[in-house]
């Protein structure tokens, strides 16, 4: 009878330690469900980001393309590290202006102002804030009133400017997303040859 029970005890003790293993491999075996769907669905979200952002830098070329018509690039090699765009007509000596507005090569905007002593002051325009001309600050940077042609002509810039900005950003996404869905298609192909 002594040996009945230890037997029986010896069993009861292996068939716990089999379920609970098996109820530890269940929850591994979610787990492991859980972080291979969340692979997939990093990999679909990139994907789309991808093709969004890459629509988007498609269309951004086409419409600076069509703006570059009315600005010129401006680089003087020996001592400007980068260049600018201004309106053609404000293209080669600015002697004659006291303001005009330009846009960097990475998509920035400035306005320019030029004292009677031909000193340059440079104000960097907000992104995403076309109300610009009218804020105190700017009206006080440029000393007057623009006329009509110049409002213009800096709209145009900022419009230019503004372009660009979309442009750089949505390339920055599309090799951020780029490289996002390489590195989820080498996890899940080393997953499924069973590398990992």
């Amino acid at each position: 009878m002594k040996k009945i029970i230890k037997y029986l005890s010896v069993l009861s003790v292996v068939a716990f330690c089999s379920c609970s293993s098996c109820e530890r491999s269940r929850e591994i075996q979610a787990r492991r469900d859980a972080l291979a769907q969340h692979d997939v669905n990093e990999l679909e979200e990139a994907k789309q980001e991808f093709h969004e952002a890459d629509s988007i830098a498609s269309f951004m070329r086409f419409e600076i393309e069509d703006l570059k018509e009315g600005f010129a690039f401006e680089k003087n090699e020996e001592y400007q590290s980068k260049g600018f765009w201004v309106v053609k007509e404000h293209e080669g000596d600015k002697l004659k202006l006291d303001f005009f507005a330009e846009v960097e090569e990475e998509g920035q905007m400035l306005l320019v102002s030029i004292d009677k002593k031909r000193n340059w002051k440079f104000y960097k325009v907000s992104r995403g804030n076309d109300k610009f001309l009218s804020s105190k600050e700017v009206k006080q940077f440029i000393g007057r009133e623009l006329t009509d042609k110049e409002k213009e002509q800096v709209m145009a810039v900022y419009r230019f400017s503004e372009a660009m900005l979309k442009l750089r950003d949505a390339e920055a996404a599309s090799e951020k997303n780029k490289m996002k869905i390489e590195f989820y298609e080498k996890k899940m192909h080393a997953k499924n040859s069973g590398l990992d």
